[in-house]
């Protein structure tokens, strides 16, 4: 699974600007002045996660996609990635209003309504549910929009003031599937309870419900007069029913497994089902299959229509957003990232390299002082979620959710050894000051101790009830600290294997009392060993190095795939290991057009800086940042217009 970061507007010729800790997002954006024309530099490196939902835009360019954590907003044409919108948690919807200026997302406990054009969040209705919203569908005047809940009920809301209008009441589950008719006069839901029931908008009155064979209503869809209604079924069949009468009139089945996503298309004529790697189309009036289109590796859940009928977007838990073209069923686009989001960061003990963990199972190495990506370490078969070098930085501990622990030989990359826990996910993995023991902590609260030598457990310690996110040791190596999210901290005996005390965190005395024992609790894998700079583990194979004084974000270090790397500023200044001649998913998103991306070698000449990131780290080190990169020009100032390149004609001497 996958994620990503946005940063706030930064003063122009300033080189460093204030870290800001910002929850995961899969894109990096980096805006160049505050003046009213700006320039973002993205980095495009999503999807990252399950793809749960996908929406056309009314105009057909600009295709949403929605998934842990993150919205993306495409750019349909290119396949580009104009921004990408921050949530709290898994995003499980999304529809844009019928102007196209406003984009819903359902996500837990929180409906968001966001402004298309410039990301910001409009309004956020959060605190009304008991759970998750599971799909949401605008009114077709737009005024009005509809949320099926996993607290079993239906939810209207005005658009505008974001209030509760209506509650509709009857499923005995989750609603997971809300779908207004085309002239707003009747919503479909569907629900876990296995029924499908139709309801009168301006009333709220239940009309109906269908009666069919019961199964899990994931997906509804209306033909676009509203006389039909499709409704994916177990039995592997598409079941069209006749929402006035309640009659069934057509069952569709084909070569496809049990749908999971379903669209008419604009002109009613085509509809399309997704199931498990296979979208099947259908004619509508015939019954009869006109093509199946293959290329996803998972569940497609999500399938819509572009406006004019000819593109169909289909959204996957392989992590990827598919444009087809309806007429030949050819794939013409896939929208996909480089790498996987980056879990855990740590420092060398010089300093000098930065091991970084994450969703795509490897190990990363990177040069301190250039930003280069060094090594990547394979090995492990799930996430990597907790890296550290020993006291010595000859090994490189790392724990991952296939529930091993592997110790690699920084200077060879080879695995020195593989510690096998057998029953948890290892979260957290720590090093003894003399580099002899490991301390790993699992999903459970569980702390195993390992002796490096020889790859054998020799103790283990059991107290938390939650999960544990930092371990660290005393100096003297007696003494182990643990902290679990919740803020409960733990001092351990390492001999006795016994229990000594347990802080809160929110307690004042808690820092001075552990740290007095334990200093590394409160730095463990935050900052270099001189305490110069702090590394902040970023979204989807990004990292962020800041000032530890400061608190000064100075730059990111981005992997674009296992050999390439970019290294970017908060102003959008960038160096990359790619030839300036073929860069691919790092382009120019600019305020006066925001929904379409902009090539790179636009701002080129002024942004792009060769090695970058040894020169910040130098400047700031100094503070003569300010005389080391010269002035960034206001966006309005720099010539847009790129040189036409003419081409010579070639006499080529015919052969006699």
């Amino acid at each position: 699974m996958k994620e990503l970061y946005r940063f706030g507007t930064f003063s122009v010729g300033s080189v460093t600007s204030r870290c800001l800790i910002i929850a995961v997002f899969v894109l990096v954006s980096f805006v160049t002045q505050t003046t009213p024309q700006t320039a973002e530099l993205v980095v495009q490196t999503g999807p990252a996660e399950w793809v749960m939902s996908v929406a056309f835009s009314p105009d057909g360019k600009t295709l949403a996609s929605a998934e842990m954590g993150t919205i993306r907003l495409w750019h349909v044409q290119s396949g580009q990635q104009i921004r990408s919108l921050e949530v709290r948690s898994t995003v499980y919807s999304v529809a844009f209003s019928p102007d196209g200026k406003t984009l819903a997302s359902g996500s837990w406990d929180t409906i968001t309504f966001w402004n298309v054009e410039t990301g910001q969040q409009l309004r956020s209705l959060e605190g009304t549910f008991n759970l998750r919203v599971n799909s949401v569908a605008f009114l077709p005047d737009g005024k009005m929009l509809a949320s099926g809940g996993s607290d079993n009920r239906i939810r209207f809301w005005n658009v505008e003031t974001g209030q509760l209008v209506r509650t509709l009441e009857g499923h005995k589950n989750e609603v997971v599937s809300v779908v207004f008719s085309r002239d707003g006069k009747m919503l479909a839901s569907g629900s876990l309870d296995k029924t499908i029931k139709l309801w009168n908008v301006e009333t709220g009155q239940q009309l109906r419900i269908l009666d069919g064979q019961p199964s899990t209503y994931y997906s509804l869809a209306f033909s676009p007069d509203g006389n039909l209604l499709a409704v994916p079924n177990e039995d592997k069949t598409v079941k069209l029913w006749n929402v006035k009468s309640g009659e069934l009139r057509r069952s569709l089945s084909g070569r496809i497994d049990r749908g999971t996503a379903v669209a008419f298309s604009t002109d009613g004529k085509t509809l399309a089902l997704g199931s498990y790697r296979v979208i099947g189309l259908w004619n509508v009036e015939t019954g009869q299959p006109l093509r199946y289109l293959e290329g996803h590796n998972d569940e497609v859940v999500s399938v819509v229509f572009s406006s004019d009928g000819k593109t169909l977007a289909s959204g996957s838990w392989d992590k990827t957003v598919k444009l087809w073209n309806v007429v030949s069923g050819q794939q013409f686009r896939s929208l996909e990232g480089h790498v996987d989001r980056v879990t855990i960061a740590a420092f060398s003990p010089d300093g000098k390299s930065i091991a970084s963990g994450g969703f795509d199972k490897t190990v990363r190495l990177w040069d301190g002082v250039t930003g280069q990506q060094l090594k990547v370490l394979e090995g492990h078969t799930a996430e990597v979620y907790s890296v550290t070098f020993s006291p010595d930085g000859k090994i490189l501990a790392s724990g991952s959710d296939d529930k091993t622990i592997k110790l690699w030989n920084v200077e060879t990359s080879q695995i020195r050894a593989s510690l096998d826990d057998q029953t948890m996910s290892l979260y957290t993995v720590a090093f003894s000051h003399d580099s002899k023991t490991l301390a790993s902590a699992s999903r459970d609260g569980t702390i195993k101790l390992w002796s490096v030598d020889t790859g054998e457990r020799v103790g283990t310690l059991g107290g938390h009830a939650g999960e544990i996110s930092v371990l660290a040791f005393s100096p003297d190596g007696n003494t182990l600290a643990s902290e679990t999210k919740d803020g409960t901290i733990q001092l351990w005996n390492i001999s006795s294997e016994l229990l000594l005390k347990s802080f809160k965190e929110s307690d004042p005395n808690t820092i001075r009392d552990v740290s007095a024992i334990v200093p590394d609790i409160y730095v463990f894998m935050r900052t270099t060993r001189d305490g110069k700079l702090f590394i902040r583990r970023g979204d989807i194979g990004k990292l962020d190095l800041c000032d530890a004084k400061t608190g000064t974000m100075l730059a990111s270090l981005i992997a674009l795939d296992k050999n390439d790397w970019a290294v970017v500023t908060p102003e959008g200044r960038f160096d990359t290991s790619k030839p300036l001649d073929n860069i691919e998913g790092i382009h120019w998103v600019i305020s006066d057009d925001p929904m379409t991306p902009k090539p790179l070698e636009l701002f080129m000449r002024q942004y792009y800086e060769p090695n970058l990131l040894q020169r910040i780290l130098k400047c700031n080190e100094k503070g003569n940042c300010d005389a080391e990169f010269k002035r960034l020009p206001p966006i309005a100032e720099i010539n847009r217009v790129q040189p036409r390149v003419a081409k010579p004609r070639l006499s080529v001497p015919i052969p006699k």
